[in-house]
């Protein structure tokens, strides 16, 4: 109601004795009941959220780029500790995997925001028939990562599948080194994983550079295309 601004505030018993409330008397001569109860999900007035009922507010809202917001304790705040920022920088220029060649093909991301990284994600679009051919590895600034290599399925026997559209993330639950592919399905290899190696080497790093996803075939009679990579960097 701004500063300075009084309210008188009743405490109302309804017919028979209970429930009390709150009764607000504003200054404009309306009243309002206030029925809080912090905790039922539901946000009252005087609120500011009430669990899940954030009033339509988002991490962007916040200031922030991504993640999900939260409702504090008691209901007079929000809860940003699940909110962060993120940039992508992506190479989306198809680059072609040679066959059968451990020289493979590097593909440049130039990123040209100089922060300190957080935490990195990488996100791939391979097109590729028999997946357990190909080994990938993250490099920068000196610092070289094994994303995957010799891709398995279930039973432990190599993936034969086709395609991967995936994240490949600390964070995930299960890694992509692990029964990540499904041959049956197209794509083979879809969804989030942790890579063969951890990201947070580059934790704490200055994000302005060049960051390189190299990817190589090594083994004979199949062939494919890196349609999209992306570096997700979470910063300050």
């Amino acid at each position: 109601l701004g500063a300075d601004i009084l309210v008188d505030v009743y405490a109302v018993n309804e017919s028979g004795g209970a429930p009390v409330f709150l009764l607000a008397h504003l200054p404009d001569g309306t009243t309002v009941r206030l029925d809080s109860t912090c905790g039922d999900d539901v946000k009252d007035d005087f609120e500011v959220c009430d669990g899940a009922d954030l009033d339509g507010m988002t991490c962007g809202d916040m200031g922030f780029t991504a993640g999900t917001l939260g409702c504090a304790p008691g209901c007079g705040a929000f809860d940003t500790s699940g909110c962060f920022n993120q940039s992508s920088y992506c190479s989306m220029a198809p680059a072609a995997i040679p066959d059968n060649n451990i020289n493979g093909v590097s593909i440049d991301i130039d990123v040209p925001d100089d922060v300190t990284v957080l935490d990195v994600d990488v996100s791939v679009d391979i097109s590729h028939t028999w997946l357990s051919d190909l080994d990938a590895v993250l490099m920068y600034n000196m610092t070289d990562t094994p994303m995957f290599s010799d891709i398995v399925q279930a039973n432990n026997s190599g993936c034969s599948g086709n395609n991967m559209l995936a994240v490949l993330d600390d964070e995930a639950m299960m890694s992509i080194e692990n029964q990540a592919c499904v041959n049956a399905n197209v794509p083979a290899v879809d969804g989030t994983y942790m890579p063969e190696a951890p990201l947070d080497a580059y934790d704490g790093m200055s994000s302005l550079g060049t960051w390189t996803f190299f990817i190589a075939d090594d083994a004979g009679g199949d062939i494919g295309t890196v349609n999209e990579v992306c570096v997700l960097i979470t910063h300050d």
